[in-house]
């Protein structure tokens, strides 16, 4: 297209006799039909203006700009001409020139998107840039675009919003490129889905068919977790409550599932009961999971006897946390025992003289303590 043909045409007298009357007549490839004039006399004798002499030729030049249609259309540019005089009659002479018409057909897609790793929630920008770098006009234009994480179909927050029309004719002229713009906010669900985002934008045109490109997010998963257990008393020599907290944090970036907390209290290996169970705070939606940067804690009390001293053994409290994404995290802590076992022995008499036969009456007082 702009492409400037020039054409020449040559009207040749090759009769013996003048020819007057000369009505030359062209057709242009866009079917436009004029008469040629301003020609150029040249030979032939005896040189009349106005008339084609013997041997005489005249010439005429003139141009043709090729438009875009012609290119879309692909058909040979084809330029008619004809000629008459008033010697010749109805003896029309034509001629044509001819012009093959080289279509390219083509174009491109490319999608970007500028985060190219998302490890916590965030707004993902997409851009999808669609250039017709062919030399035939592209209609019929539609863009699909798909986002999606494994099997799921996400949807976009907005768009696609396209600019780069300039002149709205929904069509992708030679040269132009548009651009969509579109946006996705990736919530913690798409964090703890773990898998790829990818975006997939297809394109399509009735003379080119479907073009696509695609634009991947990859997503840094990272579950992490802290468990710590405390009591309020570390040592004991005569029964007494003991107080335990169990703290529970989510320090990765993926929401922790299928939680189960274990409070074991042992003592030489026997396994004990808490006086009471564990009561829970910090779940704070109440969904049964451990949210990012969520923090459990848990309470527990046991009531040692003095069963426990008397065995002697640390009281050993240990808590285990499972969850769906991680390995099972522990912490215990123990409370020693300190026994001290101990005993008083007196020995008393009745009489502590005597002077005839008698009985002496004796007493034995014997007191055990701990301390």
């Amino acid at each position: 297209a702009g492409q400037v043909l020039n054409y020449e045409v040559s009207v040749v007298n090759i009769g013996d006799i003048p020819l007057t009357d000369i009505d030359v007549e062209d057709t242009t490839p866009d079917g436009v039909t004029f008469t040629l004039t301003g020609q150029t006399e040249t030979g032939g004798a005896p040189n009349v203006p106005g008339q084609l002499d013997i041997g005489e030729t005249w010439t005429y030049s003139y141009s043709y700009t090729v438009t875009q249609d012609d290119i879309d259309s692909g058909a040979s540019l084809v330029n008619a001409v004809s000629a008459t005089a008033d010697e010749t009659g109805d003896d029309e002479k034509t001629s044509s020139a001819t012009t093959a018409i080289n279509q390219t057909i083509d174009y491109t897609v490319v999608k970007t998107v500028d985060t190219p790793a998302l490890s916590a929630p965030g707004t993902l920008t997409y851009e999808i840039t669609v250039t017709n770098t062919g030399n035939v006009t592209l209609t019929g234009a539609g863009l699909t675009d798909t986002l999606t994480q494994g099997a799921s179909t996400l949807s976009l927050s907005t768009g696609p919003d396209l600019s780069g029309d300039t002149d709205s004719d929904g069509e992708l002229d030679v040269g132009e490129t548009w651009v969509y713009d579109a946006t996705f906010a990736a919530t913690q669900a798409e964090i703890d889905a773990t898998s790829d985002i990818v975006n997939t934008a297809e394109f399509t045109t009735t003379e080119a068919g479907d073009r696509s490109d695609t634009a991947t997010t990859t997503i840094s998963a990272a579950p992490a977790i802290t468990v710590a257990k405390t009591q309020d008393t570390s040592s004991f020599s005569a029964p007494g409550l003991n107080s335990y907290e169990i703290t529970v944090t989510n320090t990765g970036n993926v929401t922790l599932t299928g939680v189960s907390v274990t409070d074991l209290l042992s003592q030489g290996g026997s396994p004990r009961s808490l006086s009471s169970g564990l009561f829970l705070s910090g779940d704070t939606d109440g969904d049964g999971e451990i949210d990012v940067g969520e923090t459990w804690s848990l309470t527990a009390t046991y009531q040692v006897t003095q069963d426990d001293i008397d065995n002697g053994a640390n009281l050993v409290n240990a808590v285990t946390v499972e969850t769906n994404e991680l390995p099972d995290a522990t912490d215990s802590v123990a409370a020693t025992i300190t026994q001290s076992p101990g005993f008083t022995f007196e020995k008393t008499v009745d009489q502590m003289n005597i002077a005839a036969p008698g009985t002496l009456r004796r007493q034995y007082s014997i007191f055990f303590y701990m301390s």
